[in-house]
């Protein structure tokens, strides 16, 4: 059994008062809840209560890819079930690929190779946490 999934979430409009990270955030929560129900289903595996479950996601604007780690622990998860403020705080960690020109990202993306290499650099760094 698995008990992990990625996110990946791609706009194709980039507008600046979007916010990624929250909806990662709930996608984040949402499959913790999953893995953990599923777990409940299948005791007999022996694999006891996901405590903690680090959901790695990407977010797209156009070709341009960002990067996110979202850690989600049991009380989390609770006090969103429950409609309450989490009495601890999530850091979500997060990572921009650092492009040669970044005022151009939006319209070049992967397009130029300089962008492609470093992104594909950036893509089998962030394989790491897929295993």
């Amino acid at each position: 059994m698995y008990d992990s999934a990625v996110l990946v979430q791609q706009y194709k409009r980039f507008r600046g008062d979007s916010e990624p990270a929250a909806q990662f955030v709930a996608g984040a929560i949402t499959t913790h809840r999953y893995f953990s129900t599923q777990r409940l289903f299948e005791e007999r595996l022996g694999t006891g209560t996901l405590v903690q479950q680090v959901t790695p996601c990407i977010f797209t604007v156009g070709t341009h890819p960002f990067f996110f780690k979202i850690p989600v622990t049991v009380k989390l998860s609770d006090a969103v079930s429950f409609r309450q403020y989490p009495s601890t705080l999530t850091e979500v960690t997060y990572h921009f690929p650092d492009l040669p020109r970044p005022d151009q990202r939006w319209s070049e993306g992967m397009r130029p190779l300089d962008n492609l290499r470093i992104i594909f650099g950036c893509l089998e760094a962030f394989e790491e946490f897929l295993t």
